[in-house]
């Protein structure tokens, strides 16, 4: 019970419904109609996961048994992959990131294409999937890109400040009420994330507001250096797949934790700037410090504005002249800015 590779709410809910468990035992065959015979296992050593493998031990049980539904892993049908051509020439499924296929008009998403994996990761293939159909049939000018405007956005960060009890599937599914608390408890992530803001114990990720003209995104999050101790919470908690303490842009508090880490950011005193972009170091100094690390830089083509180096640098502008106390070497041991 206690290695049992399932969810403690999927095992709750299926003793809820009265399904009956045999720990260790694996099915076998079926003797007669109505009858299945189980093995008794024992548990082995451990894998190289470190999870203990059953082992067979000869001994055997018969239980009634209606039917018989195998639900031990995931595997995709094979044979229909392979009679479409979806097979590489060692058998593995062969598809692009977007889906497609070297089949014409054939995509392949979910767990046939990366093998076991979350729902969330599927509805992200689908959609994936969906914008290169919509790209392939030049649809997306019909398409009206959604842009949640300012109302809807002061309405999610309410909503993340309250705290609503999920509902219980069987007394609250009718009427559609389950799905409509379900919303409600969505945190719309992709909306406004500020996951590594929320889980953070130190406060040593931020949310900085930005001018709309100059950022795409109206905050940004940036990473103060002198509170954080490398939990790793935010990276863990990451719907990006970011590890947020080490790439997001960083405020130092001295310049022995500057060169010590490997973060782009910027340590600031007077006289003297500091920065690191792209694991590139560069030193400011005198009464222009700060003018010449902020100056605008020029846009590269086909590099994604929020990596571009006329972000970083506009980032840096901004923070210095509307948040200058992000900068104060008080930024460590529980000093947390406003």
């Amino acid at each position: 019970k206690a290695q049992m590779p399932a969810s403690r709410e999927e095992y709750e809910l299926a003793i809820e419904d009265g399904v009956r468990f045999y720990w260790l035992h694996s099915p076998d065959t079926s003797p007669a109609a109505g009858k299945l015979n189980i093995e008794e296992m024992e548990l082995g050593e451990p894998d190289a996961s470190g999870r203990r493998r059953p082992l067979s031990t000869g001994r055997f049980k018969t239980i009634e048994a209606d039917f018989c539904v195998s639900a031990v892993g995931d595997d995709p049908e094979y044979a229909v992959l392979e009679k479409l051509g979806l097979l590489d020439e060692a058998g593995r499924v062969s598809a692009g990131d977007d889906g497609s296929t070297s089949v014409e008009g054939v995509y392949l998403i979910g767990d046939s294409r990366t093998g076991g994996s979350s729902i969330v990761n599927c509805i992200a293939e689908g959609r994936r999937a969906a914008a290169a159909v919509a790209k392939r049939e030049a649809v997306m000018g019909r398409r009206s890109p959604l842009r949640p405007d300012d109302i809807q956005r002061v309405q999610i960060a309410e909503k993340r400040g309250r705290a609503i009890p999920k509902p219980n599937p069987r007394v609250s599914y009718a009427d559609a009420r389950f799905a409509a608390t379900e919303m409600e408890r969505c945190l719309e992530c992709n909306v406004v994330c500020n996951k590594c803001v929320d889980v953070c114990p130190n406060r040593a990720n931020i949310a900085v507001a930005v001018p709309g003209d100059e950022f795409a995104n109206e905050q940004q999050i940036i990473h103060l250096d002198g509170l954080c101790n490398e939990c790793g919470n935010c990276g863990q908690f990451c719907p990006w797949d970011g590890n947020p303490y080490l790439d997001k842009p960083t405020i130092f508090s001295s310049p022995e934790a500057f060169e010590e880490s490997s973060n782009p950011g910027w340590y600031v005193e007077e006289g003297r700037v500091l920065l690191r972009f792209r694991g590139g170091l560069e030193s400011y100094s005198g009464e222009s410090a700060v003018s010449e690390a902020a100056a605008p830089a020029a846009a590269v083509a086909g590099e994604k504005p929020s990596e571009s180096r006329a972000h970083f640098n506009a980032l840096f502008a901004h923070l210095h002249r509307s948040r200058p106390e992000l900068f104060s070497h008080g930024n460590t041991k529980g000093e947390v800015p406003a």
